[in-house]
């Protein structure tokens, strides 16, 4: 899930529980395998800390489940 600071959550992908918060221009640069501003994104998994994910390379090397 995706949670740019004041705005609606975005939910990605299947039952994936990392949730990414952060200023919507840092998730999308993330997104986009940039580097976002330092510090300024979040991970967390069941309440916890965790690091960003890996992206995979894009196109993604697997089809999206449907």
């Amino acid at each position: 899930m995706l949670q740019p600071l004041g705005l609606p959550p975005v939910t990605l992908g299947l039952g994936r529980s990392t949730v990414i918060s952060g200023m919507i221009t840092d998730i999308a640069a993330w997104l986009a395998g940039r580097e976002p501003s330092l510090g300024s994104l979040r991970a967390t998994a069941a309440a916890d800390g965790v690091d960003l994910p890996e992206l995979l390379p894009w196109p993604a090397g697997t089809p999206a489940a449907r």
